[in-house]
């Protein structure tokens, strides 16, 4: 019968793991081990004084039986303190400052406790057999018996003690790994975290911070998975259900933006990509798999698959692409795959830090108005680099990969973009070369803004030249820091702002001039 222990806190008298303690705690333990190395030195000196500078005042000073047997006593004595001293000095230097401090490898205590006893048994043996001519051999056969009926008593223990050293020694897993165990006994799955790996038992911290303690035996002879071997992130999945009328490459391309905005996140990895693919196609709706990958040491996987889900339930509330229980006649189904209507182009452009706190409402109808959508198939190249261009992007729905080409002709991907973002300003605002190409990685439908809508807002306010320099000026201070390059936002504001008057100004004199004619 199978023993399984789940505790809400670990026991104070376990020892599974050696965690990272704060700086004063550590102090603490540092001089804990330095009185542990003087206590036994001192032990050392005094047993070796007792037994080979005391034989006189034993011999005269005890009666004759006794005297010798306090000798040997001593002398076995002696033997285990040097063996328990060379213990302690390898514990620190080896154990402690080699693989914990130097390594960064937490080593279970099972493998500590073991050398330990090895060393101490070996002193025993070495006292014995110079003290009292009993050789190990001799000891071992001599309780060959009795050690027959411990090992047929303490038949489990030995199993687990076994199956804790096999773990140890394959390296199947260690402290601070994320493993899963598929138990046979409970049928039922356990994820959690190794903090401890004893005589007896592996100790796994689960997701509820509740301690699990698994026999060893049971370790070894289960399906085991190790979430953190080889290092790096995992990959992770999401079933999405959404509206069977949604063409797939539109639905593909939605879940695929959502995802790419959700690996923004620290808590995801960014490589490899998130990927969508049609998983199941019921009645009722489409399930769809959303795949991409989170580090298991960095985040728990609960964490990750809750990311991913809340961006993905923004992305399908926004487009109106949930199922409904009457999606035969659902008018919302066969609308949300219509063009994007004005007030849907109103309210990206009002979430675009762009253009946020930047326009009025009268001048975002007029923006609306003086602009294009454009639809783009997967894989289009819509912005070279290099090209001269007039105008600007706005990502309304879908996925773009930028990328810049370098000096031997390659092309090196550097950002994606998703719904909100914009591309291709400096060559509408300043009138430069575009700096990057940009191709669509899915269906994207996006809002093309050019010199002319811009300078139609001029008509109504002059002033709004101004607002764009900061924005711009921000824009290129945020740049400067990914390069680590430090800019004056004042002084780029107002060079900014005579650049942009310098380029929209005559633009704007030309366009008015003509409109009166």
């Amino acid at each position: 019968m199978h023993s399984w222990l789940v505790s809400a806190s670990v026991p104070g008298m376990m020892r599974p793991n050696r965690p990272q303690f704060p700086a004063d705690v550590q102090i603490f333990e540092l001089e804990g081990t330095a009185s542990t190395m003087i206590r036994a030195i001192v032990a050392v000196i005094v047993l070796f004084a007792l037994r080979f500078w005391g034989i006189y005042l034993l011999e005269t000073g005890a009666p004759v039986p006794y005297g010798d047997f306090i000798i040997q006593a001593l002398g076995v004595l002696f033997a285990v303190a040097v063996a328990y001293l060379i213990d302690r000095v390898i514990r620190v230097l080896y154990w402690d400052l080699y693989h914990r401090k130097t390594r960064k490898r937490n080593i279970p205590s099972l493998i500590e406790d073991i050398f330990t006893a090895a060393a101490l048994t070996l002193g025993a043996c070495v006292g014995l057999y110079y003290e009292v001519g009993i050789s190990a051999t001799g000891l071992f056969t001599a309780s060959g018996a009795t050690a027959i009926i411990i090992g047929i008593a303490l038949q489990t223990v030995i199993q687990d003690l076994f199956s804790g050293l096999s773990v140890n020694l394959d390296s199947s897993c260690t402290i601070g790994d994320r493993i899963t165990v598929y138990m046979t006994e409970m049928e039922d799955t356990f994820y959690g975290e190794v903090i401890g790996i004893g005589w007896r038992c592996t100790y796994l911290r689960l997701p509820d911070g509740a301690l699990l303690t698994v026999p060893n035996r049971i370790l070894t002879s289960n399906w085991m998975v190790n979430h953190s071997r080889p290092p790096g992130p995992k990959r992770h999945t999401v079933d999405i259900a959404i509206d069977p009328h949604i063409p797939v490459d539109r639905a593909l391309a939605i879940l695929l933006e959502a995802a790419h905005k959700a690996v923004r996140a620290p808590a995801i990895a960014q490589n490899p990509e998130p990927k969508a693919e049609i998983k199941e196609i019921t009645p009722l709706a489409t399930v769809y798999e959303v795949s991409f990958y989170a580090d298991p040491n960095k985040t728990k996987p609960e964490t990750a698959r809750a990311i991913m889900y809340s961006q993905v339930q923004r992305a399908l509330n926004r487009f109106q692409l949930l199922p409904t229980a009457t999606n035969m006649e659902s008018s919302s189904a066969r609308k949300s795959d219509a063009a994007w209507n004005d007030e849907q182009i109103r309210e990206t452009l009002r979430q675009t830090p762009y253009f946020e706190n930047v326009l009025e409402e009268h001048q975002l109808d007029s923006l609306v108005l003086n602009s294009t959508p454009r639809d783009f198939p997967p894989d289009e190249l819509f912005i070279r680099q290099g090209d001269e261009g007039d105008s600007m992007f706005v990502l309304l729905e879908g996925v773009a990969r930028v990328s810049v080409q370098g000096s031997g002709g390659e092309y090196r991907q550097v950002a994606i973009l998703t719904g909100g973002d914009i591309v291709g300003e400096m060559s509408l605002m300043l009138g430069v070369p575009r700096t990057a190409s940009v191709t669509s990685a899915t269906h994207l439908r996006a809002l093309e803004i050019t010199k002319g809508a811009i300078s139609a807002l001029l008509d109504d306010s002059p002033q709004i030249l101004e607002r764009f320099s900061e924005v711009l000026s921000k824009r290129q201070e945020q740049l400067g820091a990914i390069a680590n390059e430090k800019t004056n936002r004042g002084n780029a504001q107002y060079a900014l702002l005579t650049r942009l008057r310098a380029y929209f100004i005559p633009f704007h004199t030309q366009h008015a001039s003509s409109e009166k004619l």
